[in-house]
């Protein structure tokens, strides 16, 4: 069914006749709609369109409509739209409407209009005696029609919030304490690994023991930013136009932040320092030439079928690639910064603490500044789509750095609040159960 045949059978509808009876149709789909389009205009439809707001929208709209049946205009009207509040009352108005039927109608509308107002004075409490007007009325407080302390529909009310609040609870409680968690085993992870700097570097020393934690935690870093990475690729080459936001956050987020969780295990495990000029060297080749394979790939991806503008796709040229170059060495000066610190931090408690709350934060926020300067050096050449990717994935990273912030920072401290508050209560019970000394 086509977009002329439901107007078509809407017009019918409402005006009981065709729009083209005894006249000549046209055949072209195109001249019919514009056809009917000015029969539906010459007819001059009205509409009344009640908002939403609540039970207060909801009365407001009642009253619309008995002023406009008190004027006799209600009868006229060939379209109700409503929303919210109002479509408790527009709701209440149609389902009358379609019970009384077509034959009930004139009988409908004496009954909202206050001045012709049919069965409505002197209404007994049994529903079956009110008129529908009165019945809405005193039915407003749908959740709870009768009020009182010993009401059965209040106490209804409140049972059914409390059972369903308490089902949340023990479906969130659990999932917002294991999220808590997750620092926490962060925080002994990083006491169990950490070592300072041995005092002779040497090469063997420093290429680890395979198997020990930051030859682990440096394998799983590299493997996460390669699947983050590898994510953005296929999306700036245009391939994941379609994908949805779930996507994104399975196959982009959830490993960087794995990532920026395993390189701060690298940095807290690793025994010798981070040498400076090779981090920069990297930082910038490795950007440059994934742009460059980027648009490689993006002009034959763009050479086999034409755009339909739901994909991103870059051109990727001179500027895109110099930014890469110079917007790199952030990240690696950033990283060498935070490996260059000894991370022995033995008996050093409060150091540690800090260590396990803003660590990862710390990287993921090098990953937004790297971001930051590329886009500004690179946007030239960075159509709208591409800036609005970068857009959104920097919301998402910024996220989760202030989720691990928050949840790590409640996760490390409020077992020292607790203990406090504890030895606090022990020592005001002592103090006042303590006898008064004697002068």
């Amino acid at each position: 069914m086509g977009w002329c045949d439901v107007l078509e059978d809407e017009y019918r509808a409402l005006h009981g006749v065709g729009p083209f009876e005894g006249t000549t149709s046209p055949d072209d789909t195109d001249e019919r709609l514009r056809a009917l389009h000015q029969r539906i205009h010459d007819r001059g439809p009205s509409a009344v369109c009640l908002s939403g707001g609540g039970i207060r929208s909801s009365t407001f709209a009642l009253g619309v409509l008995q002023g406009l049946a008190y004027v006799g205009v209600l009868g006229k009207i060939d379209y109700l739209s409503t929303v919210s509040g109002g479509g408790y009352t527009g709701g209440w108005f149609t389902a009358w409407l379609q019970r009384e039927g077509p034959a009930g109608r004139d009988e409908v509308l004496k009954t909202i209009d206050p001045g012709r107002a049919v069965h409505t004075a002197h209404c007994g409490e049994d529903s079956n005696e009110m008129s529908p007007v009165e019945r809405l009325r005193r039915t407003c407080r749908y959740l709870a029609p009768r009020g009182g302390v010993v009401s059965a529909d209040v106490w209804t009310l409140v049972t059914t919030m409390g059972r369903n609040l308490v089902l949340n609870w023990l479906v969130l409680l659990p999932l917002i304490a294991a999220a808590l968690m997750i620092p926490r085993i962060y925080y002994g992870g990083i006491q169990a690994v950490e070592q300072g700097f041995i005092p002779v570097p040497t090469p063997a020393a420093c290429r680890g023991v395979q198997g020990d934690p930051s030859h682990w935690a440096f394998l799983i870093a590299i493997a996460s930013f390669f699947i983050g990475s590898s994510y953005a690729v296929i999306n700036l080459v245009g391939l994941g136009g379609r994908w949805a936001q779930g996507r994104f956050l399975t196959w982009f987020l959830l490993p960087s932040v794995v990532g920026a969780v395993a390189i701060t295990f690298f940095w807290s495990a690793y025994p010798c320092p981070v040498p400076l000029p090779g981090t920069l060297t990297m930082s910038s080749i490795l950007p440059a030439a994934g742009w460059i394979v980027i648009g490689s790939i993006a002009s034959r991806v763009r050479r086999r079928g034409p755009d339909d503008g739901s994909a991103v796709r870059v051109r990727v040229g001179v500027r895109t690639v110099m930014a890469a170059i110079a917007s790199g060495p952030i990240l690696g000066a950033g990283m060498w910064w935070l490996g260059s610190f000894e991370y022995g931090f033995g008996v050093t408690e409060a150091q540690r603490l800090l260590y396990g709350v803003f660590a990862v934060p710390l990287v993921l926020a090098l990953a937004l500044a790297q971001m930051t300067v590329f886009i500004g050096l690179a946007s030239s050449e960075l159509d709208d789509a591409v800036l609005e990717w970068y857009s959104r994935c920097g919301a998402w990273i910024a996220i989760a750095a202030v989720l691990w912030i928050a949840g790590a920072g409640w996760s490390s401290t409020w077992p020292t609040w607790w203990s406090s508050g504890c030895r606090w209560r022990a020592a005001r019970r002592r103090s006042i159960t303590r006898p008064p000394r004697r002068s």
